[in-house]
């Protein structure tokens, strides 16, 4: 989505030398994918697909709105580092488990 659109929340590209570069937080497209695309999306065999298809169709997107040269999708190996919880004693206490 074009940028100002109130597009990706997590997609960010820089024009260097030789053309755009897109920096994707690939955790979060997942993790967005996951929730937002059904879970009967499945493979033949039964499998559920509903995160690795929506997160395809994401970079679709941005690779069609934002024309980049390169893209890179970066990852997070953990969602919920306790540091972040011990910084502030609230942290997500109002969400229900």
């Amino acid at each position: 989505m074009p940028r100002g659109s109130g597009g990706p929340a997590r997609a960010s590209g820089k024009r260097a030398r030789g053309g755009l570069t897109l920096l994707v937080d690939a955790s979060s497209l997942i993790y967005r994918a996951f929730f937002a695309v059904p879970d009967t999306v499945r493979a033949p065999d039964g499998t559920q697909v509903n995160a690795a298809h929506g997160f395809l169709e994401m970079l679709s997107n941005l690779a069609v709105s934002y024309r980049p040269k390169f893209m890179v999708a970066a990852l997070d190996d953990d969602w919920r580092p306790q540091w972040r919880v011990d910084l502030i004693d609230s942290y997500k206490t109002h969400r229900v488990a």
